[in-house]
């Protein structure tokens, strides 16, 4: 996602994996500015262990901003200790990605994902424990006041 450009990863999908670990990204989110390259990292969220996928394009800012750190600069080995155990993703012809099994198993993705919109990055959550989530519904009013104080 370019910055400036709209945000393209909004909604909640179920999607089951395929017998070689993939998954397929949602039409909705493959629309204009969407980065076919695209990065996952393990993440702790609000429902436990999840997977964050940004667009490649974010880490690639993310490096960038740092690219003129030490090697030993901590904001830099905390980075590529990140990359270390990420991993590239590449849309196929059929729009899915293939996510290691080390992965998966890390979030405790079996057999589905639920893919989360966050806006910038999308979250893959194991059903079950997106299942689990407290608070209903937010309302736009109850967002924003939040968000502006």
């Amino acid at each position: 996602m370019n910055p400036g450009a709209s945000l393209p990863y909004m909604g909640t999908f179920t999607h089951a994996f395929d017998e070689k670990g993939r998954l397929t990204v949602p039409k909705e989110w493959r629309g204009e500015g969407f980065e076919e390259r695209l990065v996952a990292v393990p993440a702790e969220g609000p429902v436990g262990r999840m997977l964050r996928v940004f667009p490649g394009s974010y880490f690639a800012r993310e490096f960038e901003r740092l690219a003129d750190a030490a090697l030993d600069d901590p904001r830099r080995v905390k980075l590529n200790r990140l990359f270390a155990v990420g991993q590239m993703l590449q849309l196929d012809t059929q729009h899915r990605v293939g996510l290691k099994e080390e992965l998966r198993a890390w979030a405790g993705l079996v057999r589905s994902a639920v893919l989360v919109g966050a806006g910038d990055h999308f979250q893959l959550r194991e059903p079950e424990a997106h299942g689990r989530e407290d608070g209903g519904v937010p309302t736009v009013e109850q967002v924003m006041r939040e968000v502006r104080g």
